[in-house]
């Protein structure tokens, strides 16, 4: 959503909404464009220092998982996205679905969320 969301996914999110499901949108980037989040859709925006100090606490919660992770991270250089996934996945208690679009820092989000959930 580094301008708004692409034309397609609008089309689908808007879509997925009129069959009656719930859309949560956890976007890596936030600015507005042409096609924009709507107001029933649930926008979680996030803040870079409260994304990092809440590591140590998402690594109290689960330490060998949290420690597995940052390995791969390390490993892959995706450090930063993964730390992106805890703080994103602690909000994503009830999502049935994962849906990152494009593969760059999304997929890896969206692969570290899956991992944690």
């Amino acid at each position: 959503m580094k301008k708004g969301l692409e034309h397609f996914v609008y089309r689908e999110l808007t879509a997925l909404t009129a069959e009656g499901y719930s859309i949560s949108l956890f976007p890596t980037k936030f600015g507005k464009g042409l096609y924009n989040a709507r107001d029933e859709w649930d926008l979680h925006r996030w803040n870079p220092l409260k994304v990092v100090l809440m590591q140590p606490l998402y690594f109290l919660r689960s330490p060998l998982k949290y420690t597995r992770l940052a390995k791969e991270a390390r490993a892959t250089r995706t450090f930063v996205d993964a730390m992106l996934a805890w703080y994103f996945a602690g909000r994503m208690a009830n999502i049935d679905v994962i849906y990152a679009t494009f593969a760059d820092r999304k997929l890896y989000v969206g692969y570290y969320c899956k991992r944690i959930l």
